[in-house]
């Protein structure tokens, strides 16, 4: 399924998610199926955490223009 090795795309070479590490995923509400996915993966990663704010795009838009931080580490 196309949609798996995405979210494995993602969790292994966008997020490089580390043993232990603490992940926040901002994310649209209308895509639900991908949020659960996409926390799934973290765990099996090797997250300990994972917190998944999810927004309307409008509110996601918004907040990446007031803090232009949000996704550097």
């Amino acid at each position: 399924m196309k949609i798996n090795n995405y979210i494995d795309y993602i969790v292994s070479k966008g997020i490089n998610i580390k043993h232990g590490d603490i992940v926040e995923i901002i994310s649209s509400v209308y895509l639900e199926k991908y949020n659960i996915l996409l926390k799934e993966a973290c765990l099996i990663k090797g997250a300990s955490f994972v917190f998944i704010k999810c927004t309307d795009d409008k509110k996601i838009k918004e907040e990446i223009d007031n803090d232009p931080n949000l996704f550097i580490d």
